[in-house]
């Protein structure tokens, strides 16, 4: 028989501090309505997570599950191969490593109506606040919320480990908000958001060589939510939108983007569509241009577009280049770019 903690409606609550940290592999912990509280402290530079969760997971029938974690070398809490699954509960995940604050791998997170929140820092160099590989977030009326922060690295990251399908954030009314700093921006090129009602925000931070904030292919889609992207750079464009469409059906997007160094915001090869919400892209570029429109097409149906930027240098304000176009059906459209040497406005329609 596997080794197992268990209670109806009694709170669980296990912490930790050695060298090691807390190994959970193979221990099933499962609550009815109950509380999981997991905290474990790691003192070896060498120890590989200060929570380790894997095999049987985590399970509650509305209790909430929290986990912590802080490691003074690998990472804060690990979720590997282990569900955790609160029905209705809050989760909320706090790590804190040299090199991973927290990693999610081959796992699900799934809280029904209840809130996802994960936060992960990492203080060492080539680190990562929050890896997920093959890992999925999901809820249904629940917000999720995932911060990271490396000043060294990448505050979050998105993958796989090679054999999985990928990772994914799931709601149907929760808002999905992901907020990352470090070196490295947020690259969100593979990762499927997807909400039906809900709100999306993606924040990006980088103080290195990188984007603020990254949209591949993929794109960004909800029906009838606000889509709200924030990226800021310093060598990189701010925010770029590159060749993945963003839908709202109905909700306001908005995109802002800012750099030292490079355009502040860049929407190329990309539909930009709100079905009658409202639609606002600001770019801040002072040594560059402030809002690139490169083959690009933005439409709003009755909702009011604003395109705004300011840029320096030998860049516009606002350039919009061929093959793109904006338009609206009843909704207005403003543009307004400022230019500390060049034009404020640059239309390229040759």
């Amino acid at each position: 028989m596997a080794p197992a903690i268990t209670t109806t409606s009694g709170a669980i609550t296990l912490s930790s501090t050695g060298a090691s940290g807390l190994g959970l592999e193979g221990l099933g912990i499962a609550t009815d309505t109950g509380d999981i509280t997991i905290v474990g402290t790691a003192t070896d530079v060498d120890a590989t997570a200060a929570v380790f969760v894997s095999s049987s997971g985590l399970q509650t029938n509305g209790g909430d599950i929290t986990i912590t974690g802080t490691n003074a070398g690998g990472t804060g809490v690990w979720v590997y191969q282990g569900d955790l699954s609160s029905n209705g509960g809050d989760i909320t995940i706090t790590g804190e490593g040299f090199h991973y604050g927290v990693q999610v791998w081959e796992s699900l997170v799934s809280s029904g109506v209840g809130d996802i929140v994960v936060a992960g820092t990492a203080t060492g160099s080539d680190s990562t606040g929050v890896n997920v590989r093959d890992g999925a977030f999901a809820s249904t009326s629940g917000d999720i919320t995932i911060t990271g922060d490396a000043e060294y690295g990448a505050g979050i990251f998105f993958g796989t480990t090679g054999s999985g399908s990928g990772s994914s954030v799931t709601t149907t009314s929760g808002a999905i908000s992901v907020i990352s700093t470090g070196l490295s921006g947020l690259d969100v090129s593979d990762v499927p958001f997807t909400t039906d009602t809900g709100d999306i925000t993606l924040q990006g931070t980088a103080l290195g060589d990188d984007f603020g904030v990254y949209v591949g292919a993929g794109g960004l889609t909800s029906n009838g939510g606000d889509i709200t992207i924030i990226g800021y750079a310093t060598s990189y464009t701010g925010a770029w939108i590159n060749g993945g469409d963003i839908s709202s059906n109905g909700g306001d997007i908005t995109i802002t983007g800012s750099s030292t160094n490079a355009a502040g915001a860049q929407i190329s090869g990309s539909d930009i569509d709100s079905a009658g919400g409202d639609i606002v892209i600001h770019g801040e570029g002072p040594t560059s241009t402030g809002l690139i429109v490169s083959s690009a097409h933005i439409a709003s149906g009755a909702g009011n577009i604003s395109l705004s930027g300011l840029g320096g240098g030998f860049g516009a304000g606002v350039s919009i280049g061929q093959e793109s176009s904006v338009s609206t059906t009843t909704g207005d459209v403003d543009i307004d770019g400022t230019s500390s040497s060049y034009v404020g406005v640059q239309l390229n329609v040759g």
